[in-house]
């Protein structure tokens, strides 16, 4: 062991004992609190209230997959029939309320109806798979139930007397997908067919993914194999610090979201810059943070060590007079990735001494930069060799796919999808307010990111073949 590392780690001996609290970059989901009714399998849920009402409400269900369901209390019912789901209630002065989905594909996993009442915005949901299909505007008001008045044919059915967030819906979706965590690597980088490689980190990790050179290394290693690769990174992003839009999701559904099985961690730098010398220790206790968030779904972690700062001309500053700080903080990353059997990629210690202009000012990388940070990854974890002109195509192809992703995972206008202007006219079909029109236009994504994926998958197999 590093002499540096070894003293970080002695510095965390004592903290090592301390509870386990989980990184929390979005609140999190609770779905515990406000439930008062469950049904599973027609029996009632230990912990169900016999009856209440309440303003606000949701109703969850999970499915079978295969089969339609009904559930049905007093006045509300929740179903599918004819390949659509259908929520339909009535108001204590008689007047009806109905939201329904289009005809879906195939049959869901979880639905969920949340009633948040608002006479002027249609901020009640229908929900399916996590992705909102259906709004309506409910008056305000009182819902009474009685858990022994409801019917039901679903798995199972959950009742709170509160409107659920979208990350706690994602979460009820989740909880049945929900596997034991992927072991650690046995020693060496190893990639499966099926695997999914997600990317965290700030500017350098943003850059690293939209350059497509360590993808293509990584798609040539693992040729023959259906491999993906998804960018969670967001430029600024540090490692005490990640902030995303409303309603998006905690690290921790992000991972489940993807179906992640291998996490790259990239930070360090930005951190150096904002916490500057002397904060090495606090940089180590968030990154130890991220590697247990991680490691609940996936053990397959590498960490990848902070990129040296460059020496620039005037006017610009030089910045690598800030190497000496950005070492501890490498070093910082050691020790978290030693702690979290973790592989790690000591960048700083091994960026070519003939490295040159990988950055524009000091500190932003350059394309070139990007694949020098490419060919050193590759290198170090498979003991890979630089890329050349020959992967030219492979790489336009993943490029393009990353474009797809990104603009499937982080839209622009994410406040008109999921944030707080969902009731907006623009965010549902003009022809039926009632439909939500723009999440599940955006679910279509998926099926582009699959076909450019496949097509990166037959370049990478087939070096210089034709496509289909």
């Amino acid at each position: 062991m590093r002499p540096a590392a070894a003293i970080v780690l002695l510095c965390v001996v004592v903290a090592s004992v301390r509870a386990q609290v989980p990184l929390r970059d979005a609140p999190p989901a609770d779905l515990d609190a406000g439930f008062v009714a469950g049904w599973q399998n027609g029996e009632p849920v230990p912990g169900s209230k016999k009856a209440g009402a309440s303003a606000d409400f949701s109703v969850c269900v999970r499915t079978d997959g295969r089969s339609t369901f009904d559930v049905r209390a007093a006045d509300w019912s929740l179903s599918l029939a004819d390949q659509a789901i259908v929520f339909k209630m009535t108001l204590g002065d008689g007047r009806a309320v109905e939201m329904q989905t289009p005809r879906l594909k195939s049959p869901p996993r979880s639905v969920v109806a949340s009633i948040r009442r608002d006479a002027r915005q249609a901020l009640s949901g229908l929900w399916i798979d996590g992705v909102e299909m259906a709004s309506v505007a409910v008056a305000p008001g009182q819902t009474k139930w009685d858990s022994s008045a409801l019917k039901t044919t679903a798995l199972l059915a959950l009742m709170y007397d509160r409107a659920l967030t979208r990350p706690e819906i994602i979460e009820f979706g989740q909880t049945e997908q929900r596997h034991e965590p992927k072991p650690p690597f046995p020693g060496e980088f190893v990639v499966d067919d099926g695997e999914v490689i997600s990317l965290l980190g700030g500017s350098e990790a943003v850059g690293l993914v939209e350059s497509g050179w360590f993808e293509s290394a990584l798609m040539v290693f693992a040729a023959g194999k259906k491999v993906s690769v998804r960018d969670l990174s967001w430029e600024a992003d540090t490692a005490l610090r990640q902030d995303r839009p409303m309603n998006f999701g905690s690290l921790a559904q992000q991972l489940e979201r993807t179906g992640t099985t291998t996490v790259i961690l990239m930070f360090g730098r930005q951190d150096c810059i904002e916490m500057g010398p002397g904060r090495a220790q606090q940089f180590y206790d968030a990154m130890e943070r991220i590697v247990r968030t991680c490691a609940v779904h996936t053990r397959r972690i590498v960490i990848v060590g902070p990129v040296p700062f460059e020496k620039k001309e005037p006017p610009l500053p030089d910045l690598s007079s800030q190497n000496k700080a950005l070492s501890a903080y490498s070093e910082a990353a050691y020790a978290a990735a030693e702690n979290g059997n973790c592989l790690f990629v000591d960048v700083l210690r091994e960026w070519p001494q003939g490295a040159a202009r990988w950055t524009t000012d000091g500190l932003t990388m350059t394309d070139s930069g990007h694949r020098v940070l490419a060919d050193l990854m590759a290198l170090h974890l498979w003991n890979g060799r630089p890329l050349d002109s020959t992967v030219q195509q492979l790489r336009k192809a993943i490029i393009e796919k990353n474009k797809l992703w990104h603009d499937y995972w982080r839209p622009s206008n994410w406040a008109f999808l999921h944030g707080d202007r969902t009731a907006q006219p623009s965010s549902r079909d003009h022809l039926n307010p009632g439909v939500r029109w723009f999440p599940a236009e955006l679910e279509k994504y998926r099926d582009l990111i699959t076909a450019k994926e496949k097509e990166i998958w037959k370049q990478a197999a087939e070096p210089g073949g034709k496509l289909p």
